[in-house]
């Protein structure tokens, strides 16, 4: 993140209803370009995760979600995973299909990434 850039307002700006605007922006550039939308590739990291089924599995947070105060607006971003890691793999494919996601990053913790994963 630029230095300056307030915590908050950058996680505020991974809302669903941003993200999805945000999509439409780089459709509208790819066809203003020439270009077909569907060979864009999109990228999110996820900055909470919480898979409650695996054991072992430690909840983490980034540091730019922690500044968050208000659980609504963690359950309202595509970067946050929280739930079993069946919930959570469906979750992810929901992303796929609202927001065209194929590269994610789950973080750090390998046995919770890789238990939603192998549910995918």
């Amino acid at each position: 993140m630029k230095p300056g850039v307030d915590p908050v307002a950058a996680l505020l700006d991974l809302t669903d209803i941003r993200v999805a605007q945000k999509r439409e922006w780089a459709h509208q550039g790819a066809r203003a370009a020439g270009r077909s939308p569907a060979d864009l590739d999109y990228q999110i990291s996820v900055l909470s995760m919480n898979i409650t089924d695996v054991p072992g599995a430690q909840p983490w947070t980034s540091s730019l979600a922690r500044s968050i105060a208000d659980p609504a607006v963690l359950a309202s971003s595509p970067a946050v995973l929280h739930g079993t890691a069946g919930a959570c793999a469906e979750q992810l494919h929901q992303w796929r299909e609202r927001f065209g996601f194929n590269q994610i990053h789950l973080g750090g913790d390998l046995s919770a990434a890789a238990a939603v994963i192998d549910r995918v």
